[in-house]
């Protein structure tokens, strides 16, 4: 019965309240129920208080950022509750849970779902020089990266820009 395991949920947000950092030991236990709780689109009600149960649990046991690299797909799960929800309660409820979580490298997090490779794009970010060379102009270097990165978001190639430019000033 649905109305059952909302009451349940409900109640061990209210138990988190009180207990503070005591539900520390049980958080493995609950945060894999509450993930298929927030996914599950057949029921608004139970999607809305497994966020408000989530919340509380990560507010008053203090289980902040570790969250993110325990469960890879939760900041899209919270990014969806935001695309998807028309409700100004839920929504509120999803950006305090998201500033309750903490902030996020958001290259780390690329890295541990996937989206990037390694050394930010599995290459070097700027050539070696050797003494008798001039540095290459920055354009060449920018075309240069973006032949490289062909496959890869901008999101990369800025960044891989920007580091390449101060690298050249540090030579």
């Amino acid at each position: 019965n649905p109305n059952i395991i909302i009451n349940i949920m409900a109640a061990i947000g209210e138990l988190a309240q009180v207990a503070g950092i005591g539900m520390r030991p049980w958080i493995d236990d609950l945060c894999p129920i509450l993930m298929d709780m927030l996914q599950d689109s057949s029921s608004l009600a139970k999607r809305e208080v497994a966020l408000w149960t989530f919340g509380q649990l990560v507010e008053n046991t203090g289980f902040v950022i570790e969250p993110y690299y325990q469960y890879p797909n939760l900041l899209d799960i919270l990014f969806n509750f935001l695309k998807s929800e028309q409700t100004p309660g839920i929504r509120r409820e999803v950006i305090r849970v998201l500033g309750l979580l903490g902030a996020l490298d958001p290259h780390k997090h690329k890295v541990r779902k996937g989206r990037s490779h390694r050394n930010t794009m599995g290459m070097p970010i700027s050539k070696p020089m050797d003494k008798n060379s001039k540095a290459t102009s920055t354009t060449d270097t920018a075309s240069e990266l973006l032949v490289q990165m062909s496959g890869n978001s901008l999101d990369d190639f800025y960044p891989a820009i920007a580091i390449s430019a101060l690298m050249r000033i540090l030579k």
